[in-house]
């Protein structure tokens, strides 16, 4: 994604003044010149953030909620305590970018696989930026070192059981 990424971002930096320059020549309106550059630098905005989101902590343990996000394309907030369980399961999906929905199911990879699958105690809401919120009752979720990722909602799963 590193490389896809970056080639999207340097091709909208230099587009950006490309269509400044062509909007300053054709068009006749001032008010649309305006326009034009600052959605050209929204556009610029738009792809850095989601190289960012991607590659900066897709998934923490924020208090007693685990998020789930796919840079600004979609998410989710689980609280601790509606997760039944957290086993490792590595599976490979089709799309290397999610939300990913199957069913009652969601899939945040990252490269195209996940490493973790949770099992909800209670239907839980997929935010998207484009279409509409899913609920699902089962999350698989990618973590680099699933292991670290399967101790601390334990430890977490423990203290929001010991706590309620």
């Amino acid at each position: 994604m590193t490389l896809l990424m970056g080639v999207l971002l340097g091709l909208t930096v230099v587009e950006t003044p490309i269509f400044a320059f062509l909007g300053a020549l054709l068009l006749p309106w001032s008010w649309l010149k305006v326009v034009l550059i600052v959605l050209e630098l929204y556009a610029v905005w738009f792809v850095a953030s989601t190289w960012a989101a991607m590659i900066t902590y897709p998934h923490a343990i924020r208090g007693q909620a685990l998020h789930l996000r796919v840079g600004l394309l979609g998410g989710m907030v689980i609280p601790v305590c509606e997760i039944a369980s957290a086993v490792p399961a590595h599976r490979q999906w089709p799309g290397f970018l999610g939300p990913l929905l199957q069913n009652a199911t969601a899939a945040f990879p990252v490269a195209g696989s996940t490493e973790i699958v949770l099992h909800l105690s209670q239907p839980a809401v997929v935010w998207r930026v484009i279409g509409r919120d899913v609920t699902v009752t089962q999350v698989h979720a990618h973590a680099d070192d699933s292991r670290r990722m399967l101790d601390m909602l334990s430890r977490a799963m423990a203290v929001a059981s010991s706590s309620s």
